[in-house]
């Protein structure tokens, strides 16, 4: 009887997630979110704690290098 409430409560878990991977329009949030969803069916919450740090790091540096590149811009402009 536990199993049966312990297997109602991931399926209700389960449909959720899937409802809001549903509503999510495509682009760079979907994309974040299957990621996420992926790792944490495979690394579990390890596994999304690592992701995130990295996906942190990597877009860091994005904006890091746009800023170099404006200020760059800038100075030549000057």
């Amino acid at each position: 009887m536990p199993n049966e409430k312990l297997d109602s409560q991931e399926s209700a878990s389960e449909q959720i997630l899937k409802e809001i991977e549903q509503n999510l329009e495509p682009g760079g949030v979907r994309d974040l979110w299957l990621s996420l969803r992926k790792e944490l069916n495979e690394g579990g919450s390890e596994g999304v704690r690592t992701y995130l740090a990295s996906e942190y790091e990597r877009r860091k540096a994005i904006v890091k290098n746009a800023q170099e590149e404006l200020t760059n811009q800038l100075e030549e402009t000057a």
